[in-house]
């Protein structure tokens, strides 16, 4: 089950390369210089920062993938979330902004076995990617990676 439906991914490295749908991404920040930890360290859960008056979760984003936690200095940080109720997550590096050629839709059935592919770009120079779609931070799953 394809989508042909042109749309723009942010490409991320976080422990692999993946593509987020641009749709759900507010901003692109530095990363914080100082985190305030908790004792949660599940789910990639890293700490809260602070930024335009604002407490953001900070998330891990290979971690919440099922990978090794980003061990280096962290390029960026991807917000996503209205104003108030933001959530940050990590990512070792941003590649680029590209518009996808078509995009999979999973089976019901396979759940979270199988990520999403979409393919950015065409010809020779197309790659295809897994698909990371960002939860909803107000629906109170954060740190769950759909």
């Amino acid at each position: 089950d394809i989508t042909t439906e042109k749309e723009r991914y942010l490409v991320v490295e976080a422990a692999e390369r993946i593509a987020i749908p641009l749709s759900q991404v507010n901003c692109i920040v530095e990363p914080p210089q100082e985190i305030t930890a908790t004792d949660q360290r599940t789910g990639g859960f890293r700490g809260y920062f602070s930024r335009s008056d604002e407490s953001i979760a900070l998330f891990d984003l290979a971690v919440c993938r099922g990978r090794a936690p980003i061990e280096s200095i962290p390029a960026k940080v991807v917000l996503t979330g209205q104003p108030g109720h933001q959530v940050g997550y990590m990512v070792s590096r941003v590649v680029s902004i590209e518009i996808s050629e078509w995009c999979e839709n999973p089976a019901e059935d396979q759940g979270k076995q199988s990520a999403a592919l979409v393919q950015l770009g065409e010809g020779p120079n197309a790659t295809v990617l897994p698909v990371c779609r960002l939860p909803d931070p107000i629906s109170g799953n954060a740190g769950q990676i759909l």
